[in-house]
């Protein structure tokens, strides 16, 4: 067996540093009673990038029961309201509330900032380049 280690593994540091990022920001949200998992549900309405449970099960990447159970959560905390799509009656569409509207610029400062920290030290261009190899890392893997 070569001298690989731990550390000399893509995954090791991905996930440390994954890791890392996720408790500081689970608890710089905890202030507004919301998860990184909200926050994924929140940026996507508020940016328009999914408007349906259906389309945030594609950008965020988890099953249906998990988006929905999310989204009774939001609509219980007053953040999100569900509404029947005035084109397909069978769909459902969803929408921020003023309360949504207003907390979720907050807590895209609060990632950023923890962006801000994790990138200190870093170029602009190194950030883009670190980005970019990030996503052909899983590009990667997801064609393998």
């Amino acid at each position: 067996m070569s001298q690989y280690g731990l550390e000399d593994s893509v995954g090791y540091w991905l996930r440390r540093t994954s890791n890392e990022m996720h408790a500081r920001f689970t608890e710089a949200l905890a202030q507004y009673d919301v998860t990184p998992a909200h926050w994924t549900v929140l940026v996507s309405l508020y940016d328009g990038s999914a408007a349906t449970p259906n389309e945030l099960v594609v950008k965020v990447e988890v099953d249906p029961a998990t988006i929905s159970r999310r989204l009774d959560q939001l609509e219980e905390k007053g953040l999100i309201r569900r509404h029947p799509d005035p084109v397909d009656r069978r769909a459902t569409r969803l929408a921020l509330t003023s309360e949504g509207r207003a907390l979720t610029p907050k807590l895209a400062a609060i990632s950023e900032a923890i962006n801000q920290t994790a990138l200190r030290g870093f170029s602009d261009s190194e950030r883009a380049d670190l980005i970019d190899r990030l996503a052909r890392l899983l590009g990667n893997l997801q064609r393998a």
